[in-house]
């Protein structure tokens, strides 16, 4: 009678390989600030759209300043809506923050987190 052996398990994608360095932390995906920032920042005011916004304007308010202030968590949440390959976008929090100055205020909105 004829034994079977079981094929060896393919690597995990989260397994180093034998000799190889451990896989790297994850890093975030913009060069926003890795920590909270001061609520005391100035912000602009929040932009207009025109068309209909993806929720009421208090709840868009709340993620607006939730995406200013957070850098440090949107930076690791990629937008799956393909916003990086027409508009550039690295993360999700440039889908709300256009641009910052060097203290982290936000100076410009992105439109965007209003779709």
């Amino acid at each position: 009678m004829a034994t079977e052996t079981a094929a060896p398990a393919a690597p995990s994608s989260t397994t180093a390989a034998p000799g190889a360095a451990a896989p790297a932390e994850a890093e975030p995906t913009t060069t926003a600030a890795r920590t909270p920032l001061p609520d005391d920042l100035p912000m602009p005011p929040l932009p207009y759209v025109p068309r209909a916004a993806a929720g009421p304007p208090e709840l868009m308010q709340q993620a607006y300043v939730f995406a200013a202030k957070n850098p440090h968590i949107l930076d690791y949440v990629p937008c799956y809506c393909g916003c990086g390959q027409t508009d550039g976008h690295i993360g999700n929090t440039d889908c709300f923050v256009d641009r910052r100055a060097p203290n982290g205020a936000v100076e410009a909105w992105d439109t965007h987190g209003m779709t």
